[in-house]
């Protein structure tokens, strides 16, 4: 059966005895059986003229102009989800499942005047669900280069396993786009395509891996690497992580500076690393040796060099 573009479809014409009038009866609109003879009329699909365009993104229009109804009502705060098809194109290849999910937060005020950072809030609900679908989050690259119009520049990113393996986007969408659809920003949201999630190597298991608690502290070294001004601090993070998988527990990103002291195309990135013990306090010269194994792996993963 061949495809048809959505913009090809004409609005329908139909009365109350249009059944009638074209030689079916009340019993083949009911679903019982008639003569072979009968030919029904064509079937016009019920689509009106201003959603005759398939969506290429499901985050396009319809959720922001619901986040402005919803403002415009007394209901500024508020998130929204939606699963549904897609369509780059009128070829069966060309339609794909997406899930997108719009956040407006306008919360009540604070009495400290602070608020959270909206925009990683929204990426943790984002990595948490794909961690729920089975991706493998722990490799995921983030690049921001390329992203469409809709989003806010340097407030956006995609998740993506490689240049061609773009699994989901997020980030705040633009100022002008809001304005133009009468809703108060900012606003947030993130789309994830699922058939461009890999499917898991290994079979999903109900149980969890035994926990490991050490009684020992955990301590923490402070980092300030530098490096090109284009490069994601989450390379820099990956291979810090990547140093010593034992005894790091974790490692992130508390500060990011451009400006004085530091050269002109680079940035300075300060990265908290934890080191977690597991059977004996850590010397000082093993502290050492750790820290060592850290710089060199930045620099070889991500061209990082320490910062005097």
């Amino acid at each position: 059966m061949p495809w048809a573009t959505p913009s090809a479809l004409s609005p329908p014409k139909i009365t109350r005895n249009s059944g009638r009038s074209n030689g079916l009866s009340a019993a083949v609109l009911c679903g019982k059986k008639r003569k072979a003879s009968i030919t029904p009329p064509p079937c016009r699909l019920t689509i009106p003229p201003k959603k005759r365009v398939a969506r290429s993104a499901r985050n396009a229009g319809r959720h922001r102009r619901s986040v402005g109804r919803n403002a415009r009502r007394g209901f500024p705060d508020c998130a929204l989800f939606e699963i549904g098809p897609v369509f780059s194109g009128d070829q069966p290849g060309d339609q794909r499942t997406a899930i997108t999910a719009v956040l407006a937060p306008h919360g009540p005020r604070r009495w400290d005047g602070g608020a959270a950072e909206d925009l990683f809030s929204l990426k943790a609900d984002l990595i948490a669900l794909l961690d729920e679908l089975g991706a493998p989050t722990a490799n995921l690259q983030v690049a921001q280069e390329g992203s469409p119009a809709w989003w806010r520049p340097g407030r956006a990113a995609r998740l993506q396993l490689g240049p061609k393996a773009q699994i989901a986007a997020f980030g705040e969408i633009h100022p002008s786009v809001l304005k133009a659809l009468d809703t108060p920003g900012p606003v947030y949201a993130f789309e994830i395509w699922l058939e461009a999630i890999p499917e898991p190597k290994k079979k999903a298991v109900k149980t969890k891996p035994a926990l490991t608690l050490s009684p020992l502290m955990p301590l923490s070294r402070d980092f300030a690497f530098l490096v090109d001004k284009a490069t994601p601090a989450g390379d820099v993070i990956r291979a810090v992580q990547s140093a010593d998988r034992v005894l790091i527990s974790g490692a992130r990103v508390f500060d990011v500076y451009e400006g004085a002291g530091v050269p002109e195309g680079a940035k300075s990135v300060a990265v908290e690393v934890t080191l977690q013990p597991r059977d004996k306090t850590l010397t000082d010269a093993e502290i050492e040796a750790v820290s060592a194994k850290i710089v060199a792996a930045a620099a070889k993963s991500a061209g990082a060099k320490l910062r005097s």
